[in-house]
C-alpha cells in the first residue's frame, strides 16, 4: 500500500458542549479515490473540518 496522504488518528471534534466525532481513525493512501456519502446533517462537512491541514 502507498504511503498515506490523509491520516486521522484518534480525531475528535465538538461544537459547544456537544461531541460530534470521537476516536475517528483512518488512512487514505496516495492515488486512492474516496467518496463520502450521507444524508443532510450526517456529518460529512464535520468530518472534513476535523482533518488536520499541514
Amino acid at each position: 500500500m502507498a504511503d498515506p496522504v490523509v491520516v486521522a488518528d484518534h480525531t475528535s471534534l465538538g461544537y459547544g458542549g456537544d461531541l460530534a466525532l470521537r476516536g475517528l481513525e483512518f488512512q487514505i493512501p496516495a492515488g486512492a479515490r474516496v467518496g463520502i456519502l450521507g444524508p443532510n446533517g450526517g456529518g460529512k462537512t464535520t468530518l472534513f473540518r476535523a482533518l488536520p491541514v499541514s
